[in-house]
């Protein structure tokens, strides 16, 4: 239980913040909540509860301004009054700011990255002021980070923060831990192993992208992105070679397909990781993830890796690849799915 003097969560003006709204997955965000306060959203539309109470927040005033008003014509201003989202303005260079912004709220959900450039400071204001965190980061050196300097003043004002909540790494980690409680529903045994493979269609985000070079080009990141425990689950016999990330491509099912590296199996396998030894899955547990694939060409193709940090920053500069603010069109999102095996 907490042992700081906090405001009440059940006073507080808000139920959720969305931070870093005015960005491309943020403003999908503030979309969805928009969405169940007219009832349109398939999920919601028999919803009879109370509407959320619900904020826009970042560092441009004139952005979010902007962003509340299309929300509020999306939700039609029925339900709410008119009245939701507000816009709270808050850089994550302002302490003081972030923690007035929490102390109203009972969540911050944060699409604000990249993570190791503004996130810390988001988590240090939640964690001060008793309010929940979750976000959308794939960056695990800033998760490393968040547990090394919050974990243990989280625990003493009760927030809850649960990083990579986005694609990566929720259908790794949730489909793992449904794996493993039907292997002790049947069998009464731990789970020695889960081999994941990955079969999807979709594009990144120019966001997702600047996250990735940020990690890649800075030295200690990219050191820190390679250990496969950075967030711990090290086994008791210690690392072994189903342990290293995937770098090659491989038949599979004699030859009907190939597997090859999956581009998000760096970050989910320490995700996955960590659950198992939080929740403890077994001393000896292993996770693995590849990606699934037609044919060896493709999988070839795959497992040469990506192209420089430099390259891939000419191609972004050349509109080749998406820039921070940019990401698939809803029809090409409509078109997307995922299969994880």
């Amino acid at each position: 239980p907490p042992t700081m003097s906090l405001p009440s969560r059940s006073r507080r003006e808000f139920d959720v913040v969305v931070y870093g709204a005015t960005g491309f997955t943020g403003r999908l965000v503030a979309e969805y909540f928009a969405r169940l306060g007219n009832g349109s959203h398939p999920r919601y539309r028999n919803r009879t509860s109370a509407p959320v109470r619900w904020a826009v927040a970042g560092r441009t005033e004139s952005k979010l301004r902007s962003l509340a008003e299309e929300m509020k014509s999306i939700a039609q201003s029925s339900t709410a009054g008119g009245k939701y989202p507000e816009v709270i303005v808050a850089p994550s260079s302002d302490a003081s700011a972030l923690s007035s912004m929490c102390r109203r709220t009972t969540v911050v959900l944060s699409a604000a990255g990249p993570f190791l450039d503004h996130g810390l400071p988001v988590v240090a204001a939640c964690v001060e002021n008793g309010t929940d965190y979750v976000d959308i980061t794939g960056e695990t050196p800033f998760v490393r980070k968040s547990m090394d300097l919050h974990d243990a003043r989280a625990k003493e004002s009760g927030s809850y923060i649960v990083h990579m909540c986005g694609f990566d790494s929720v259908p790794s980690d949730l489909g793992t831990w449904f794996a493993v409680q039907k292997v002790r529903e049947r069998f009464g045994e731990q789970c020695a192993a889960v081999n994941t493979y990955v079969a999807m269609r979709g594009q990144l985000s120019g966001g997702t992208l600047e996250s990735g070079l940020r990690m890649e080009s800075d030295p200690e990141t990219k050191a820190m992105l390679e250990d496969p425990f950075l967030l711990g689950g090290a086994p008791s016999c210690g690392p072994r070679p189903s342990d290293a990330d995937v770098t090659t491509a491989e038949p599979f099912a004699d030859g009907m397909a190939w597997t090859a590296p999956f581009m998000m199996s760096q970050l989910n396998t320490r995700v996955v990781r960590r659950s198992a030894e939080v929740l403890g899955y077994g001393p000896d547990f292993a996770y693995s993830e590849k990606t699934l694939l037609p044919d060896e060409k493709t999988a070839k193709r795959l497992a040469r890796g990506n192209a420089p940090v430099e390259k891939r920053r000419e191609l972004r500069s050349k509109g080749r690849l998406p820039k921070p603010g940019e990401g698939p069109s809803a029809k090409e999102r409509e078109k997307g799915w995922f299969r994880f095996v």
